[in-house]
């Protein structure tokens, strides 16, 4: 059970973690996406790879909200996870407490 323990403890820390990156990788989409929609021009140069391109903004606004869902869907995802690891850590601790006979807090 302690292997559990520590197995659950580390998952859901690389969780939390994805979680935060995911939340910054919002952050900038968000502020790119306000940035093209404020701006006057009708292009923008996309980075691709070594290369940039030119890109309506129209096209590129579309492929920014595109990821934004594709992030959020991920989210969703990694906290639906981390609210099993965390299920799963408690039971595993109230387990061991009770087979240990402690009561838990």
């Amino acid at each position: 059970m302690n292997q559990q323990i520590q197995k659950s403890q580390s998952e859901l820390a690389m969780t939390r973690i994805q979680l935060q990156r995911n939340e910054t990788n919002l952050r900038i989409l968000k502020l790119a996406n306000s940035e093209v929609s404020n701006s006057k021009q009708d292009h923008v140069w996309e980075s691709v790879g070594k290369i940039f391109l030119k890109t309506s903004v129209q096209d590129y606004s579309s492929s920014l909200k595109n990821e934004t869902t594709s992030i959020n869907d991920a989210v969703k995802a990694l906290k639906t996870k981390e609210t099993y690891l965390q299920t799963t850590l408690e039971n595993t601790v109230q387990a061991i407490n009770k087979y240990v006979g402690k009561p838990s807090s």
